[in-house]
């Protein structure tokens, strides 16, 4: 159905329904376009993904999950020459590398807010947004960068 799509010798795919949309692997930040969703990644390995926490397709959601992660491991881990076998586990607490990013999502909500929250669930601050033309568009990474944000209603 054109819905997922997996490019296993470039490291890369998408998911593109109603309800979720998701980009993951390797990026050569040029955009990259789903229905109603337009990303450009600057991190060159991430996952970004929004998920509509309501019954809404995304374009009517006024309660979307955005969550942006990629290279992550423990502190101090240790990996032989070729990155393929870990030496040392390391421990507490996992690093992660902060996703760098432009979104540029199709809505009928000209409302919306995004939030950073961190891992506990709290409230970190709301990132710059513009609404113009049916779409809301914000960068991740800089101010409040995190793992999870939240697009909702104002």
């Amino acid at each position: 159905t054109g819905e997922i799509y997996r490019d296993k010798d470039r490291g890369y795919g998408f998911v593109d329904t109603p309800r979720t949309k998701a980009v993951y692997g390797f990026h050569d930040g040029s955009e990259e376009k789903l229905s109603g969703l337009t990303i450009k990644s600057e991190t060159d390995f991430a996952t970004i993904a929004l998920s509509s926490l309501t019954d809404e397709p995304l374009s009517k959601s006024d309660n979307i999950l955005l969550t942006a992660v990629g290279r992550a491991d423990n502190a101090e881990a240790e990996y032989n020459e070729t990155h393929t076998g870990l030496t040392k586990d390391g421990h507490p607490p996992v690093m992660i590398e902060v996703i760098e990013a432009e979104i540029a999502l199709k809505t009928e909500m000209n409302n919306l807010v995004v939030y950073s929250v961190n891992d506990e669930g709290f409230y970190m601050g709301a990132l710059e947004t513009t609404y113009e033309n049916g779409v809301l568009r914000f960068k991740i990474g800089g101010d409040f960068s995190s793992m999870y944000y939240l697009i909702q209603k104002l």
